[in-house]
């Protein structure tokens, strides 16, 4: 287990990143006792982004008590930041049993391209391949606050640009953080009860 890896199950309690897939959803078995179908939602976070991870498991608290516990359904967020090599192996492994990826990073020189592009491309590695659960991804880029440096991200966005590549937004702040997130988790929701997009009124 990762001591001192900061992951969240979408309320107060956080819990850390697991060795084993089997270690985790064992323990998820084990603790949720009720009749909910649990979606393993990947997030990974690249900058000095404290606030917007908070700003993430609150949203993700929040989608599970409006729309996921009616529905049985509740997402089961991990998220990580930068990691020594060492724990490789157990990350990419929660990775492989999570149906959806979210790579948050700031356009900063602190979070150079090299520090999330294994994760990314695993990602998308997973999701092209049937035989694992992945279902989508998703990056939001944080634009280069004033007084700061940018780093080297212009070939990643251009990436992006290209046709095929997962949906992806900029923001500023945490609201604007919150305003993209609600509705990118109302649809991964959605798409895992198997209904077509909420309607904006009942967003998370």
């Amino acid at each position: 287990m990762f001591a001192g890896t900061d992951v969240n199950i979408g309320g107060s309690h956080p819990f850390l990143l697991y060795e084993s897939a089997m270690e985790l959803l064992e323990w998820l078995r084990g603790s949720l006792r009720m009749a909910y179908r649990l979606v393993n939602l990947f997030c990974r976070v690249a900058g000095n982004l404290a606030q917007e991870r908070e700003a993430f498991y609150q949203a993700v608290a929040d989608c599970n008590a409006i729309q996921g516990m009616p529905r049985g359904v509740l997402f089961t967020p991990l998220s990580i930041g930068t990691y020594a090599p060492e724990r490789k192996d157990a990350v990419d492994a929660n990775l492989r049993v999570s149906q959806y990826f979210l790579l948050v990073v700031e356009d900063i020189w602190e979070a150079p391209l090299h520090t999330f592009l294994h994760d990314y491309r695993l990602a998308m590695k997973c999701r092209a391949d049937a035989g694992l659960p992945m279902q989508e991804l998703a990056v939001m880029l944080k634009k280069t606050p004033a007084g700061e440096d940018p780093g080297d991200l212009a070939s990643f966005r251009a990436g992006l640009a290209a046709e095929g590549a997962p949906r992806h937004f900029e923001f500023s702040t945490v609201d604007e953080f919150r305003s993209h997130l609600d509705p990118l988790l109302s649809d991964w929701l959605a798409l895992a009860v198997g209904h077509a997009p909420l309607a904006a009124d009942s967003s998370c």
